[in-house]
């Protein structure tokens, strides 16, 4: 991340989005952005997750899930240099839309287990990259999706799988092929 303020938010009042990570850049030693822009973002964030029903479906579940948004400044919370190569090669290889424009860790069992979760305001559906504990047990499909996609994984390793998040909150578990390296 570049150089910034960082700030772990938790709502107090029930919400999709209820927490957030967000990396404020710094600009001369002062934080670039204020209290204000960081809320204005979160609430147009919030309603571009309204859209998707089965967010609030999955948080329903079970006490203790969190939707926690990952931001630096207003926009995406990756590095670009990150974001190109641990989820643009993914994110085209499922034929998603434009470019992820929104990340979350979809957290679980009090935090301690978690799912990365992107979308775009281009495409419907969301991605999954990883799951820190897949949970075979799991009522939610997303739970239960063993996924954990790396640039160098291989073709049927764990770490050429990532899932793909229908609107509807059908998820269905593909493979990464790199066409490139064949």
């Amino acid at each position: 991340m570049p150089e910034s303020l960082f700030a772990e938010i938790k709502t107090t009042h029930p919400a999709l989005i209820d927490a957030a990570r967000w990396w404020n850049p710094l600009t001369d030693g002062k934080p670039s952005l204020n209290w204000d822009d960081f809320m204005k973002s979160y609430a147009a964030i919030e309603t571009a997750m309204a859209k998707h029903p089965w967010l609030q479906d999955w948080k329903n579940l079970e006490e203790g899930r969190s939707l926690e948004l990952q931001l630096t400044g207003a926009e995406i919370g990756e590095v670009s240099s990150e974001l190109e190569t641990f989820v643009i090669p993914v994110w085209r290889h499922a034929g998603f839309a434009g470019k992820p424009t929104y990340c979350f860790l979809a957290r679980r069992n009090d935090g301690r287990d978690w799912v990365t979760v992107y979308f775009s305001d281009k495409d419907e559906r969301a991605l999954v990259t990883t799951s820190s504990k897949p949970d075979p047990k799991s009522p939610s499909m997303i739970e239960r999706a063993d996924v954990y996609w790396h640039p160098k994984g291989k073709t049927g390793e764990k770490s050429s799988r990532y899932a793909i998040i229908e609107n509807d909150g059908r998820c269905h578990v593909e493979t990464f092929v790199d066409e490139d390296a064949k």
